[in-house]
């Protein structure tokens, strides 16, 4: 099945959505170096970002 990863295009969005999950699931703050981390992942090739969103979904809801 093909996922639609468009709406990770946009690294502003990308960044945004990655740091809400990562933060809601780990249940704190991303620290500075997580957060830098995040920002520089978030401007990686779209699918590449969608696809890392949905394994740290999927690992968070085991």
């Amino acid at each position: 099945m093909e996922k639609n990863y468009s709406r990770f295009i946009k690294q502003e969005d990308a960044y945004k959505e990655l740091k809400e999950l990562l933060e809601s699931r780990l249940k704190r703050d991303l620290t500075e170096t997580e957060d830098r981390s995040i920002k520089w992942f978030a401007d990686c090739e779209y699918e590449t970002v969608g696809i890392f969103y949905d394994l740290f979904k999927e690992l968070s809801n085991k």
